[in-house]
């Protein structure tokens, strides 16, 4: 089964442990907003909120699990994380047969990853759109290791057409005029 990474970043949340579930309980006390899940699916706690709590009893039933807690500074970049003990010696093992992997191994690797992230891209566009069918074509022609370099030219049409989609006014003012241009250039070349 594939484990569940948490993420706590919108509200100041309670963590607690009750019956080996999880359970987290907004502050402002409601009852029927508290959320529980059981700590063995839990394979990460992100923690990008600066008024959680936590009892030491929710540490330690995750880390018993075998669930990770990552804690995240100010800059919403991870500050520092908490792994359990006892499953070290598999966090090793699993490190050392990735470094020991074969080059061909890694190269098909990366080959279905960038795979993956440019469907997952065309899955957040339009299906009708001509950037969705781009995108859709392209992971298609990822060679291994990407050697032609799928992964930068998808990225350049996603994020044009994200940009240029419903959220463009509410973005454009993180947009330099510059790459606004750029962005409707490259419109105006794919639309042409």
């Amino acid at each position: 089964m594939i484990k569940k990474t948490i993420e706590i970043s919108q509200q100041a949340v309670h963590l607690a442990v009750q019956h080996r579930q999880l359970v987290i309980q907004p502050f402002d006390g409601d009852k029927q907003q508290a959320r529980t899940i059981p700590c063995e699916d839990i394979g990460v706690v992100l923690i990008d909120h600066p008024a959680v709590t936590m009892t030491h009893r929710a540490l330690t039933m995750l880390t018993d699990c075998g669930a990770a807690v990552v804690f995240c500074g100010p800059d919403h970049l991870p500050a520092g994380m908490m792994l359990p003990l006892s499953t070290h010696t598999q966090v090793v093992e699993r490190m050392q047969i990735q470094i020991n992997a074969s080059q061909p191994a890694r190269k098909n690797l990366w080959k279905m990853l960038v795979r993956a992230k440019v469907n997952r891209q065309a899955d957040n566009l339009p299906e009708d759109s001509p950037a969705a069918r781009t995108l859709r074509t392209l992971a298609g022609e990822v060679k291994s290791g990407d050697t032609t370099n799928v992964e930068g030219q998808a990225a350049r049409i996603y994020w044009a057409a994200w940009l240029a989609g419903e959220d463009q006014p509410r973005l454009q003012s993180s947009v330099t005029a510059g790459q606004m241009a750029d962005l409707k250039s490259f419109k105006r070349d794919q639309d042409g």
